[in-house]
């Protein structure tokens, strides 16, 4: 690897970051992400 093929990792995203972005709950994230709980398709 060449020092211009390094680059900084980039930050890390978190569920709380995904919730705030889709207006929803930490919860609602959770259960969207992992495919359980019962929601309306739009919000999964």
């Amino acid at each position: 690897m060449t020092e211009t093929d390094r680059r900084p990792s980039p930050e890390r995203v978190t569920l709380t970051d995904v919730a705030a972005l889709a207006e929803v709950s930490v919860g609602t994230a959770s259960k969207a992400l992992s495919g359980n709980g019962r929601m309306r398709p739009e919000t999964r």
